[in-house]
């Protein structure tokens, strides 16, 4: 078996020289040396370029699958495997994802669910998100393809079979809860099909040949970059082998079942559209129903590539769909799960109604059960010619060189490890009170702390803060300058009233 097994993963792992990229691999063309007409953008797709830990880590799973003690240390070496990934997927951005042509792209415009928003003027935006009692009729059994994969059966289901399907942008931040889909004793199944946390579709966007979008309605985009496609190719390998009678140990199955619950991944894709479907089938494991997601048919399907090729697609490279001369929307579905170990991708941004440029982008918020999930913006714009995240111009300002005179200083917050609530609510009342004082509502608002500290959680919390605020007639302003100081503090200061700024 382990020779057998080599051969088999080996392929998905080796470096070789695929990873010594030639100079022009790197040549990501300004937009300013386009006249754009047709708002198609050109960029050359660059190839990715692992950190050598994690092509380590990557082999290290290959070699142990190939030695005789793979049942006592494979299992390890897939955690330790699936932990570098994390750690490349916390440094990953939007911008290097559209580059290298790993960036999935999903929009939502259709509002559901049966929630109460009061008098609230954004029901619509609460209801695309809030969208999770949708009831999808499913038509169609699923039949197991030999080499992997499900496709849709000629054999219909029952009648008025349907599936719940959580189509919403709060279902996506549910998907980013592994407990949504782990089994345990006395719990033959997980809760993916309770909550309708199925597979989505999107489009894998070309940075070779990207069209601007235009929205002429209110659209809840979701951005979300891809694994590497070796890591996705040896994920699907170790998973078909965990459930195979050749899975080398419990711990194997396990260590795999765990890293499938918080792995986001493609699951079928084409270089045009598929017109995927929900289709049904009775587990082996449980004997309940268990809904796939499969490539469809009809004439609006126009992808002629069969079900087992748009399986294959994902399981060699899914970023080979982007290479073939064809006109027309690609579609990728996908497992959304967690990427990395927070929760910053997905990304969500609201579109602006007429513009192409930018997005606005907001944070999704889950609330206890039985309530609607709510949202905030973040005060970061996501531009849609090449996907990078800035700081809304509304809200931050070009940073000073120095810090401003101490007598100009009005109010201060210390970070002392509050929670977010506690520390916006803060950040609010002492700004109020700081504008009350001197009666100016267009403070400058400047971040202090120690160098070496990230503040990444207290420069978000700031931007929202004062965003909530401006919305309310305030017009804080927030310096791109950090200064450094033993403690993290956010400072309130008035503006000299000579016509000179800071």
């Amino acid at each position: 078996m382990t020779q057998a097994l080599r051969a088999w993963l080996l392929p998905c792992c080796h470096a070789g020289t695929k990873y010594i990229l030639p100079p022009e691999a790197f040549t990501l063309l300004s937009l300013d040396h386009f006249t754009i007409t047709t708002r198609l953008l050109i960029i050359h797709m660059r190839e990715p370029l692992p950190p050598i830990a994690l092509l380590q880590a990557r082999e290290n799973v290959v070699k142990t699958l190939s030695a005789s003690e793979a049942a006592q240390k494979a299992a390890q070496k897939i955690r330790e495997w699936h932990f570098q990934i994390q750690m490349w997927q916390d440094n990953d951005e939007l911008a290097t994802a559209f580059s290298e042509g790993r960036l999935t792209h999903r929009t939502m415009s259709h509002p559901g669910g049966k929630y109460d928003y009061g008098s609230r003027s954004d029901n619509n935006l609460l209801g695309i998100i809030n969208n999770d009692n949708f009831y999808k009729p499913i038509v169609n059994e699923a039949k197991k393809l030999d080499s992997g994969g499900w496709a849709k059966s000629p054999t219909h289901a029952e009648r008025e079979k349907t599936a719940r399907l959580d189509a919403g942008g709060a279902g996506i931040m549910r998907r980013l809860t592994p407990d949504n889909f782990t089994t345990g004793p006395g719990m033959e199944r997980s809760n993916k099909q309770l909550l309708g946390l199925h597979d989505l579709s999107a489009s894998l966007l070309n940075p070779d040949g990207y069209t601007l979008k235009k929205y002429s309605e209110l659209t809840l985009v979701v951005l979300t970059p891809l694994p590497l496609p070796e890591d996705v190719a040896l994920f699907y390998q170790l998973r078909e082998l965990s459930k195979s009678a050749s899975c080398p140990s419990l711990a194997f199955k396990q260590a795999v079942e765990q890293m499938a619950c918080q792995f986001t991944r493609p699951r079928i894709a084409s270089s045009l559209d598929m017109g995927a479907q929900y289709v049904v089938t009775k587990s082996k494991r449980h004997g309940q129903d268990s809904i796939k997601y499969v490539k469809g048919s009809g004439a609006k399907v126009t992808s002629k590539e069969t079900p087992a090729q748009c399986v294959q697609n994902v399981r060699t490279n899914y970023r080979d769909i982007l290479k073939k001369d064809l006109t027309g929307a690609n579609e990728i579905t996908i497992a959304y799960r967690k990427y990395g170990t927070g929760n910053k991708f997905p990304c969500f941004a609201i579109s602006i109604p007429g513009k192409t440029d930018y997005c606005d982008e907001v944070e999704i918020k889950l609330r206890e059960s039985g309530q609607y999930a709510d949202y905030e913006k973040t005060g970061f714009l996501i531009s849609q010619k090449n996907f990078v995240r800035d700081r809304d111009p509304a809200v931050w300002v070009p940073g000073e060189a120095n810090p401003p005179y101490d007598r100009l200083l009005q109010g201060t917050v210390e970070y002392r490890d509050q929670s977010e609530q506690e520390f916006r609510r803060q950040l609010q009342e002492v700004a109020v009170k700081a504008a009350s004082k001197i009666s100016q509502n267009d403070l400058r608002v400047f971040i202090f702390g120690p160098r070496n500290d990230p503040k990444t959680n207290v420069i978000k919390w700031t931007q929202m803060a004062i965003r909530t605020l401006n919305a309310s007639g305030y017009k804080f302003q927030i310096s791109r300058g950090f200064f450094d100081a033993g403690k993290i503090q956010v400072r309130f200061y008035d503006h000299l009233r000579s016509g000179v700024n800071f």
